[in-house]
């Protein structure tokens, strides 16, 4: 893989507010703004990381409960 030494820029296909977001990579974070604005979020690459797991573990933990209350409902309607 390519490490990043120097920022690297992007346009995406993601089309938020009428406008492509843009993204430009930076060796230890992220920076994220609408094309043609000066306005940006930056976020580093281990909170990105962070967030995604906790997406992944909230999702497995809804699929979970949702299987549970089908069971119990199964259970109860016999």
């Amino acid at each position: 893989m390519t490490l990043i030494n120097s920022p690297v820029q992007r346009e995406t296909a993601i089309i938020y507010r009428r406008r492509p977001l843009v993204i430009v990579a930076h060796p230890r974070y992220l920076e994220i703004r609408e094309k043609k604005r000066r306005d940006s979020v930056m976020i580093p690459y281990d909170q990105i990381y962070e967030l995604a797991l906790r997406k992944r573990f909230n999702a497995q933990q809804a699929e979970k409960k949702a299987a549970k209350k089908a069971r119990r409902a199964t259970i109860h309607a016999a």
